[in-house]
Order: C-alpha cells, then sequence, then structure tokens
C-alpha cells in the first residue's frame, strides 16, 4: 500500500470515531490524489441525524483531519444521509 493510501486511511479511521459517536459511518466514494475526495456518509439504525454537523463545518473539519495526516487534497465533497 503505498504511503499516500496509509495516510488516508489513518485520517479516515479518525474521521470514522468522530463520527460513530452518533451512529455515522464514512466510506470514500472517489479519491484523486492532491485533488478532489469524495466521501459518503452513512447513518446507522441508531444514528442522531440532528447530531450531525451541517456540510460546511463537517468539510472543514475533513480537511483538518486530512491536512494533519498528510494527505493533500483540493476539494472535500460530502454526500449526507437525509432524513426520511
Amino acid at each position: 500500500m503505498a504511503a499516500s493510501n496509509v495516510a488516508l486511511e489513518e485520517a479516515l479511521q479518525e474521521i470514522r470515531a468522530g463520527l460513530a459517536a452518533d451512529g455515522f459511518d464514512v466510506e470514500v466514494e472517489d479519491w484523486q490524489e492532491g485533488g478532489r475526495l469524495a466521501l459518503k456518509v452513512t447513518a446507522g439504525a441508531e444514528a442522531c441525524l440532528d447530531c450531525l454537523l451541517p456540510e460546511p463545518v463537517l468539510a472543514a473539519m475533513v480537511e483538518d483531519i486530512l491536512g494533519r495526516h498528510g494527505v493533500s487534497v483540493r476539494e472535500v465533497a460530502l454526500s449526507l444521509p437525509v432524513e426520511e
């Protein structure tokens, strides 16, 4: 596994840990190193939809975590669950 993939996985683990507290998980939909990272946030059965941060705030947090892990991206795109 390339070093950049390891760094991305470490960052994702940190992001997942923060989301898991409210019943959410995250998966990579698309990643172009140094470019765009598309993430899909999924809600578990016990997820608190009111607890999920607004998209701009969550994207900023994801960008910060990625940066601390040395993952370079130009854009973070989030797909959030919708209340049904």
